[in-house]
């Protein structure tokens, strides 16, 4: 079906709900600098927090919302009756283990349950897109 990903834009994620203005204040590090820390072209939304990959606020966002995305797309092919092979499938669990920990950093959880129950949500509307069913 070649419509999954496109199936996929009708999901509401749990990080639709952030926004810039929560991130800068969550992360201020990340967005407001002096100045003179800022120059040399570089943009606002710059984080030199982290010590090696996947440490800075953009890469840990970015983690977020791709392993919302994977879940929610090994979930529909399989609620499809077929499995993932393409390379960027990992295990489910990994991607679960990535936003437990990633929802609750960004607040979007308060804590591991209220994570998990974001999960099981999400994935219950991957599952329902198949189906015609609206949006969970």
């Amino acid at each position: 079906m070649n419509d999954r990903p496109h199936l996929l834009a009708e999901l509401e994620f749990p990080s639709d709900r952030l926004t810039l203005g929560t991130l800068r204040r969550r992360f201020p590090q990340a967005f407001d600098r002096p100045p003179a820390d800022a120059g040399h072209g570089m943009p606002f939304f710059f984080d030199r927090s982290g010590n090696g990959p996947g440490h800075t606020v953009r890469e840990r966002l970015f983690d977020m919302m791709e392993s919302e995305r994977q879940l929610a797309f090994t979930t529909l092919v399989e609620a499809q009756g077929s499995t993932r092979t393409d390379p960027d499938a990992m295990p489910p669990e990994e991607d679960r283990a990535v936003l437990i920990k990633r929802y609750q950093e960004f607040g979007l959880a308060e804590g591991p349950e209220h994570a998990k129950q974001l999960i099981r949500n999400l994935e219950s509307a991957a599952a329902a897109l198949d189906q015609g069913r609206s949006r969970s």
